[in-house]
């Protein structure tokens, strides 16, 4: 029974230290003071231990109903990627995902794959 248990332990772990993560971590603060200029600033953080990704094609956008804004990647931080929407004078909520767009090595050529994140909301104080 303890050899199972120790097996089990083993086998897990070894799987577990194996599997590919990719993240993407909202850095946006939740409420946002208007402003004159009504554009708000998105920023993320996207990691993954996936050694496949080719860097050079990262390209995360915010998703806002229909339209997709690009964000840019920072110049201080690795990783970071940031932008800036627009929210009518009217609105008060503004939902958003952000979608993340990649190639990976693959053979016999390179593949496309992107990253959805779950439902994010910006609140607008006057």
């Amino acid at each position: 029974m303890r050899i199972e248990k120790a097996l089990f332990a083993v086998v897990s772990a070894a799987l577990l230290a194996g599997c590919a993560s990719t993240s993407i971590t909202n850095l946006t603060p939740r409420t946002h003071q208007r402003n004159e200029q009504n554009v708000y600033p998105v920023e993320i953080n996207f990691n993954s231990n996936l050694r496949a990704i080719r860097r050079d094609t990262i390209k995360p956008y915010v998703q806002i109903g229909n339209e997709n804004y690009l964000m840019r990647q920072t110049s201080v931080v690795k990783d970071r990627w940031e932008s800036l929407i627009p929210v009518s004078k009217d609105q008060k909520l503004i939902n958003y995902r952000i979608k993340v767009d990649f190639d990976y090595n693959s053979i016999p050529e390179p593949s496309a794959n992107s990253v959805l994140s779950v439902p994010y909301q910006i609140r607008i104080l006057d």
